[in-house]
């Protein structure tokens, strides 16, 4: 499947949704630079938020810029692929051979996500047709259930557009040095969840896996 083309990226934005897509990128990097500092990362949050907050203010004072056409609106989808081999980076890390006491062969991981991005993700890659999921959306939160590990693998394949990251039969795949390997689990009783909060900008992911001994029978 083929990149998507350019001009479909570059739609027309108010002026306020590029000042606050690089507020977001710079939080994103400076995030990114404190190690394990929770009361930092809290502080730096804060910061961005009430800078935020003076934005939306001050394009509701010149509301008209807000209907501007943007001729230097970044092609997003490169941002949308380097999103989803992250969220699979993460995944992948939470793969093990052995259950957690707490919640086995199920984990929940969240990443910040533009607003822009995740749309962009759901609208051409998710609801590209109707196979294998269903979405539900409030005023705050867009959650999508998929139930079918082939529409998993070709929302996940999308991230190999440009460049393969990660070939397709290796998707959702973590394999150990004994030729065991855990792998994500989707069906219609164990769904991947994908929780999209739109005030915070948030992704959750949820989902279900299992695990395999070297001569290929199911642990979980």
């Amino acid at each position: 499947m083929g990149a998507f083309p350019k001009s479909n990226m570059a739609a027309e934005v108010g002026v306020e949704g590029i000042i606050r897509r690089s507020l977001f990128l710079c939080r994103l990097d400076i995030l990114g630079k404190i190690d394990s500092d929770d009361q930092q990362r809290y502080a730096v949050r804060k910061i961005f938020n009430g800078i935020d907050g003076l934005v939306r203010n001050v394009c509701d004072q010149y509301g008209s810029v807000r209907h501007l056409n943007s001729h230097v609106f970044m092609d997003m989808w490169p941002m949308a692929e380097r999103t989803l081999f992250r969220v699979h980076e993460a995944i992948l890390r939470r793969l093990r051979s052995t259950p957690t006491s707490t919640t086995p062969w199920f984990c929940t991981l969240t990443r910040e996500v533009p607003f822009e991005v995740f749309n962009l993700i759901l609208n051409q890659v998710i609801s590209h047709n109707s196979f294998g999921h269903t979405t539900t959306e409030t005023t705050a939160v867009i959650r999508v259930l998929v139930i079918d590990d082939r529409k998993l693998s070709y929302i996940f394949n999308r991230m190999n557009d440009e460049q393969v990251r990660v070939p397709r039969n290796e998707l959702l795949m973590k394999t150990f040095e004994d030729t065991s390997y855990a792998k994500v689990v989707v069906n219609e009783e164990y769904n991947f969840i994908f929780k999209y909060n739109k005030n915070s900008e948030v992704l959750t992911v949820s989902f279900n896996y299992g695990f395999w001994n070297a001569f290929g029978i199911a642990q979980h």
